[in-house]
């Protein structure tokens, strides 16, 4: 499932970094796709015609590695702090999407997200750049200092206030063949998939 946080801000847009307004309309609402529909309790209905609401969205829900989100009486953008899990087969695809400025008219009695990635995806092809040679990968290993925790700000979609550590992230093949080829590369598939990481961006 996903949360959601809603603003209701009467006929002003939603501005990104706002300190006017609370998600008092709803509060880290957790919605679950039950009988072929997304639903959610209590049902929540639309205060007028023209008062505007912003909804910010994200996934998944309830996920041990999002927390520390600003309360409902904070005025400003909903926010939380993610951390990366330990072990590439424990990550996580940390999705969000927002909403801004709908009113009732305007919404046409529903809400609909679609939700983009937050974090960076590293995954690998390989290449023995001699046609007809074969190679076997068991193991890829990418060390070096990756952020492991930070605040995300649904709004902005981005993150801040970043924490960083030395780590070692281990990806297990079983027996990936590649057979080599002049200029193709092939894409090889861990058993714990990708590598799911916060952006960082790296000095030059």
């Amino acid at each position: 499932g996903f949360g959601v946080f809603a603003y209701q801000t009467g006929e002003t847009n939603y501005s990104t970094g706002q300190t006017s307004f609370a998600p008092t309309f709803m509060y880290n609402q957790q919605v679950d796709y039950v009988t072929n529909s997304w639903t959610y309790l209590p049902v929540k209905y639309w205060p007028n015609a023209t008062d505007k609401i912003s909804f910010f969205a994200y996934a998944p829900y309830g996920h041990a590695n999002i927390s520390g989100f600003a309360s409902n009486s904070t005025k400003s953008d909903p926010t939380f702090v993610f951390t990366v899990p330990e072990g590439v087969n424990n990550q996580v695809d940390l999705l969000y999407d927002n909403t801004n400025g709908l009113n009732r008219i305007q919404a046409g009695g529903q809400i609909n997200f679609t939700f983009n990635h937050a974090l960076s995806r590293i995954g690998f092809k390989v290449n023995t750049n001699v046609a007809g040679n074969k190679v076997t990968v068991n193991t890829i290993t990418v060390s070096g200092l990756f952020v492991n925790s930070a605040t995300f700000n649904l709004a902005s979609g981005s993150f801040t206030d970043p924490t960083a550590s030395a780590t070692e992230y281990h990806l297990g093949y079983t027996e990936q063949n590649v057979t080599g080829h002049a200029t193709n590369y092939s894409e090889i598939s861990a058993n714990e998939g990708y590598i799911m990481i916060i952006p960082k961006n790296f000095g030059t």
